[in-house]
């Protein structure tokens, strides 16, 4: 559900939990963080909980979903959703600036869609993500550079489900 709020009347309302989305809204609007803290008169814990939020808790990423900013087009909207998945299945905080660039080269080869990525994501993770050697590999860099198709083909080989016998064990009795 999207809702339109007038900043000015936001900025008249005298309740201190408003601080933090007046905050919000002020540093989405691109005003510096000192700025923001002497207009607000925000103490030092309220700060430093709202830049732990945008620095290390992927507040920045998610921002623009909160104040429903308009996409630049299909490619912002699908780099900023690969960026979500890739963070919520590796549990990860990617900024969208680090998945772009890479996802860029592959958009404009015709992948266009959000599943090629997000089975390439969910597929490398479950193969690597017990081993501590190819864990390092879960990346933006890896993922989707220049083996990108290589993963993807990967992910869309299916086993043979147990019980079930293929046709060479069947016929060389293994």
């Amino acid at each position: 559900m999207r809702i339109q709020v007038d900043l000015n009347e936001l900025a008249q309302f005298p309740l201190e939990e408003l601080k933090v989305l007046k905050a919000l809204v002020k540093l989405h609007l691109g005003q510096p963080m000192p700025q923001v803290i002497k207009d607000l008169n925000l103490d030092t814990a309220v700060a430093q909980g709202i830049a732990r939020f945008l620095v290390n808790e992927g507040g920045r990423q998610r921002l623009p979903f909160l104040f429903c900013d308009d996409m630049k087009g299909d490619f912002d909207q699908l780099a900023i959703e690969v960026t979500r998945v890739l963070n919520h299945e590796l549990g990860t905080q990617y900024k969208q600036e680090d998945v772009r660039h890479k996802v860029r080269h592959w958009y404009e080869r015709g992948y266009t869609e959000m599943m090629p990525y997000v089975s390439v994501i969910k597929d490398r993770a479950n193969a690597w993500r017990s081993d501590p050697k190819l864990k390092t590999h879960l990346r933006p860099n890896t993922l989707f550079g220049e083996r990108f198709e290589q993963y993807l083909n990967l992910s869309r080989i299916t086993g043979t489900p147990s019980g079930q016998v293929s046709l060479d064990e069947e016929f060389t009795g293994v």
